[in-house]
């Protein structure tokens, strides 16, 4: 039995381990709370395997937990009481920790703890678990269930083995009796109780309650049990068990029976037998203080080792306060609840807020409304990060400064968002820099509007005549110059209704309108065009036409983009189809979507220019093909279907065409 310094040792160990599997159920692996649990654990463990090879924890059939026999339900506190929960949620009956676990080990084993049944189930069972993560050091054993008539869950002992406990237990009480005498007999006896104890080791890794008594009440029998442990130890080798395993089961059985014998002879008086298992006993007690002994050297040095890792903590929490402070962003950290557990100087400044008021709600802390939006709504991208530019408006317009946060969600093992980090970049001259170059390029665009349509209606007058008959060099001359005209003014009004986006000036005339004749008008209108790459364009519209609300110049913009762009990239003798479907309502368009796509035979778009296909001046695969644009048409086709509130997109395999497709809801809730 453990000395009462042992015992306080198992019961501090069991504790730990139910409050390490808690505080994972709270926070991810990599929370350094937990971290430092598993290492404190950890560290009880080894300190209780230096005094002994190795530590069971089981469950008796009255739900006690015991903890090498000893039942702790009245010494450990609430916390040991939640151990059971886990050991009943996966029908575990004991569990034992050996000599050479490592702290891998421990980790694993706890994240298996955490497990659902339902998960396990999925894995195969408890064993297939533990071999699967290299678990080798821990045992355990678990029940087996039969449902009852009243749907309950009992224990279910093989029948074949509760007949064979039985008749082994009546042959020794015939021996006791005299009526087993002859050697063969006996022998016999004992080979079956040796197998019956190496088949469970086999198959449970364990001795049960039951064969631990069989083999107890059998050998306070025998005078001589040499033989028996000789026989027991070749029989448990031969079952797969390692040394330590084998010294580790004999050892408990020999100290059961001596335990059994001391108090055997203070009943009956036989002093000669007690004195020789005292003699054990005062044997042990100095085996046990030698490993004290060496247990307190260890200690010592596991103590400069630690002073030395926590020295090294210090210095690098530090080396990361330094790196914190000094940054040239602002940073703040919030918890689940938002409230600020950390922020560096430039985060005070930018923000307006105190180093006194961590552990404050951010929402408290930050007065400008527009802030808040780092706490709240958060919505973050793929990557798991959100950005954001924030306007901090002022009385004074010298004053105004625009911020940029770029947030990281912090998700626990379920995925729950449990916190989340921000940093935070001053970009005011930035967007003043930015807005001075859109009121540039639209100025000067609105400036060129003026001769360019001068030069446009001279060309025009040119070719029709008015000033004389024009050979067909000139003509040709003419209507080159005419087409670089024209583009030239696309890419004038493409400059102009960017700089109105970003200024807010782009602005809608709704009305009711058919769109199956908005389609076919941009359809007839480019048709020319793709005769002459013998290019066919299809349109499959609406069954019935409908009046949907929208800007029609606006629709007809982004059709003639997109059907544009589709002529120019399929090749001669390929096909375009234009077509137009009814959708399903939303929780944003409750009377129901149109989507309309274009799709060609062209070339395709690469993955990469995918991402950014509808970007300002990005052009796709137009760059590599020859191709001209602007870079802007598709930009201004999103914001366009945006404002209307819907959506744009496009798929596309290389070799295999591209099909861009956009949706409008079929009313916009706009009184007309």
């Amino acid at each position: 039995m453990p000395d009462n310094i042992q015992k306080d040792k198992y019961i501090k160990f069991a504790s730990s381990l139910t409050a390490t599997i808690r505080k994972l159920s709270l926070y991810p692996l990599k929370h350094p709370s937990v971290i430092y649990s598993i290492k404190n654990l950890y560290s009880m463990l080894q300190e209780i395997l230096e005094a002994k090879k190795a530590i069971n924890i089981s469950l008796s059939s009255d739900k006690q937990l015991l903890i090498e026999g000893d039942s702790i339900a009245d010494k450990g506190s609430k916390l040991i009481e939640g151990l059971a929960v886990y050991f009943k949620k996966l029908d575990m009956e004991s569990l034992t920790f050996q000599e050479g676990i490592s702290d891998k080990e421990m980790e694993d084993f706890i994240r298996i703890l955490m497990m659902e049944p339902e998960e396990l189930k999925k894995q195969g069972d408890l064993n297939k678990a533990f071999a699967e993560k290299n678990i080798k050091h821990i045992k355990i054993a678990q029940f087996s269930y039969v449902k009852i008539q009243r749907g309950k869950a009992a224990l279910e002992v093989d029948e074949e083995k509760k007949q064979l406990l039985a008749e082994l237990k009546n042959k020794i009480k015939d021996h006791s009796r005299g009526k087993i005498q002859k050697p063969e007999d006996l022998e016999r006896l004992q080979d079956e109780i040796i197998g019956l104890a190496a088949s469970e080791v086999k198959d449970k890794k364990i001795l049960s309650s039951s064969t631990k008594n069989i083999v107890k009440k059998f050998l306070l029998k025998l005078r001589v049990r040499e033989n028996f442990f000789s026989g027991l130890k070749n029989a448990l080798f031969e079952a797969g068990c390692q040394e330590q395993e084998v010294d580790e089961i004999v050892d408990n059985i020999e100290q059961a029976i001596d335990k059994k014998q001391v108090f055997g002879a203070k009943g009956r008086g036989e002093a000669g037998q007690g004195q020789e298992v005292l003699r054990r006993e005062n044997q042990d007690l100095k085996s046990r203080v030698s490993r004290l002994e060496k247990e307190i050297e260890t200690k010592s040095t596991a103590f400069e080792e630690l002073k030395r890792e926590h020295k090294k903590a210090t210095q690098e929490k530090e080396r990361i306060d330094n790196i914190v402070h000094h940054m040239a962003e602002g940073l703040v950290v919030v918890d689940p609840k938002g409230k600020i557990i950390m922020l560096n100087p430039v985060a005070e400044k930018l923000l307006g807020i105190k180093r006194d008021n961590l552990g404050m709600p951010l929402g408290q802390a930050v007065k400008d409304e527009h802030l808040l939006t780092m706490v709240k709504n958060i919505t973050p991208d793929q990557d798991g990060t959100m950005q954001k530019d924030i306007e901090l408006f002022s009385p004074d317009e010298s004053t105004k400064r625009v911020l940029r946060t770029s947030s990281a969600v912090v998700e626990d093992h379920n995925g729950k968002t449990v916190g989340m980090v921000t940093t935070l970049n001053d970009i005011t001259r930035q967007k003043e820099i930015e807005r001075m170059k859109s009121a540039f390029v639209a100025n000067v665009s609105h400036e060129l509007r003026t001769p360019l349509a001068t030069i446009q209606q001279n060309i025009s007058l040119l070719i029709e005549g008015l000033p004389g008959v024009l050979n067909e060099a000139q003509m040709k001359f003419l209507n080159i110059a005419g087409d670089n005209l024209k583009r030239l003014r696309r890419l004038i009004n493409d400059l102009l209704d960017s700089a109105a986006i970003e200024a807010g000036k782009f602005k809608l005339k709704i009305s009711k309108s058919d769109l199956n004749e908005r389609i076919n008008s941009v359809s007839t209108f480019l048709n020319r065009w793709a005769q002459t790459k013998n290019i066919t364009i299809e349109t499959k519209l609406l069954l019935e036409s409908e009046q949907i609300e929208m800007d029609n110049d606006r629709i007809e913009q982004v059709m003639t983009n997109l059907l544009s762009n589709a002529i120019k990239f399929t090749p001669e003798g390929g096909k375009i189809v234009v077509s137009a479907l009814r959708r399903e309502a939303t929780k944003e368009a409750p009377q129901g979507l149109v989507e309309v796509s274009v799709k060609d035979s062209g070339p395709g778009i690469t993955e990469d220019n995918l991402k950014r296909i509808f970007e300002k001046f990005e052009r796709g695969s137009a760059v590599n093909s020859g191709i001209g644009g602007t870079g802007l048409g598709l930009s201004i086709c999103q914001e366009i279907i945006k404002m209307h509130g819907g959506e744009v997109w496009v798929e596309s395999k290389l070799d295999e065409g591209s099909t861009f497709s956009f949706t409008l809801p079929r009313a916009l809730g706009i009184v007309l």
